[in-house]
């Protein structure tokens, strides 16, 4: 990055998504370091095929594309509040509008028993539906000034996040997304564009503003959602 951008001060700080002890140990790093963070985008997600658990017992998309950044975020939030004008970009995707979040079954192990296609489709779903539900309840407990929070869903990629899955859909994807670089200029936008001060709650596809899915306009799923991710991550509700 620093080689690309011409930035000699660009830093990394390494965090395993798939350890919530690896998130706490980078979320004490980040709140050490001076000024803190004033934009916080929870971009990192997998996407492979088959059940399988993080180190934490979590099913694996759960625990890595949404409960990894939900602490991260929870954690990092009083530097954030304490930003002049901090936003978070949850970066989503349109696979949440053909998701459902199974409350009683976050993990989706009951989809895994139809089939390992079916539930790694269920489980990657859910996650980014849950990332949107999470969002906008966000956006209605903390006012734009404190803190601007918003969803996108970048466009197709082409990149191999999909090789854990079917063979012909990597192909497809690959041959059918657009680069990289230009995904990131969407999330930049939604992080960085200060015609978007103070717009929060907001679900973004590329780099237009699209209705978010109709199931992640429910208050009440987004509060029992929040509920039990505080209780999975061990934290008090913000």
């Amino acid at each position: 990055v620093r080689e690309a951008t011409g930035n000699s001060q660009v830093d990394w700080t390494l965090c395993d998504l798939s350890s919530l002890d690896s998130v706490r140990a980078a979320a004490q790093t980040l709140n050490a370091e001076p000024g803190g963070v004033d934009v916080l985008i929870n971009n990192a997600a997998v996407f492979e095929l088959g059940y399988a658990e993080t180190p934490d017992g979590f099913e694996r998309h759960l625990g890595v594309n949404f409960l990894a950044p939900f602490l991260l975020t929870h954690l990092l939030l009083p530097g954030l509040l304490a930003a002049s004008a901090p936003r978070v970009v949850n970066v989503s995707g349109e696979t949440a509008r053909f998701a459902c979040v199974r409350l009683g079954d976050l993990s989706r192990k009951r989809s895994f028993g139809w089939s390992s296609h079916w539930g790694t489709f269920a489980a990657y779903g859910q996650s980014k539906l849950a990332l949107i539900l999470w969002t906008r309840l966000w956006a209605q407990r903390f006012a734009p000034a404190e803190l601007c929070i918003n969803a996108i869903h970048p466009g197709m990629v082409g990149t191999a996040h999909l090789a854990g899955g079917p063979r012909w859909l990597d192909r497809a994807w690959r041959a059918l997304g657009g680069t990289p670089q230009r995904a990131a200029g969407h999330i930049a936008r939604v992080a960085l564009d200060p015609r978007l001060e103070g717009k929060s709650g907001r679900y973004y596809a590329g780099g237009w503003r699209f209705p978010p899915p109709l199931l992640a306009r429910s208050q009440k799923k987004a509060r029992s959602l929040y509920a039990q991710a505080c209780e999975l991550t061990g934290l008090m509700p913000a």
